[in-house]
């Protein structure tokens, strides 16, 4: 069932011609918006002063508690289309980024853009029993960065 997010009597400067924002509750809580489009990373997006802003930011600036404009919106859920409110927490940039890594939701091993290693063979440099030296020069990459695997410092997600 779709219903009004409480925000829409916060933002009283609305045009008439401004979509409503509305939600679906899920059984875990999150309050998935069905009323604005997500942009290019999943988050949805609203037309607001003038230009789009991503709507869980104009719903935390209005309704979560420790407003500050040096700390950015984090969800506990990490559902990037949910709007509930209680999902949400201030933090900063470093907060997020830790959150993000801790619950492997980055771009990290095979997905991280400039990744030369795949997981089969960061498996394969683990078992081998070769060299750094060696491996680098079969791989083609540097003797640290198979340091770094064989170290576990990368590529941790496959220990």
């Amino acid at each position: 069932m779709r219903r009004r997010h409480p925000i829409n009597d916060m933002l009283g400067e609305r045009s008439s011609k401004a979509k409503v924002v509305e939600y679906q509750e899920r059984p875990d809580g999150c309050w998935e918006c069905v009323s604005h489009a997500p942009g290019s990373h999943g988050y949805p997006q609203i037309h607001w002063n003038g230009g789009n802003r991503l709507l869980h930011r104009v719903i935390g600036e209005r309704m979560v508690d420790g407003h500050d404009a040096n700390l950015e919106i984090l969800h506990k859920c990490d559902n990037h289309k949910c709007i509930n409110p209680k999902h949400m927490r201030y933090g900063t940039h470093a907060d997020n980024m830790r959150d993000m890594s801790t619950k492997f939701r980055g771009g990290f091993g095979e997905r991280a853009g400039n990744a030369v290693l795949t997981d089969a063979l960061v498996y394969w440099i683990r078992k081998c029993g070769l060299d750094e030296k060696e491996i680098s020069e079969l791989v083609g990459c540097t003797s640290r960065n198979i340091r770094f695997v064989l170290q576990g410092k990368t590529w941790r997600h496959l220990l």
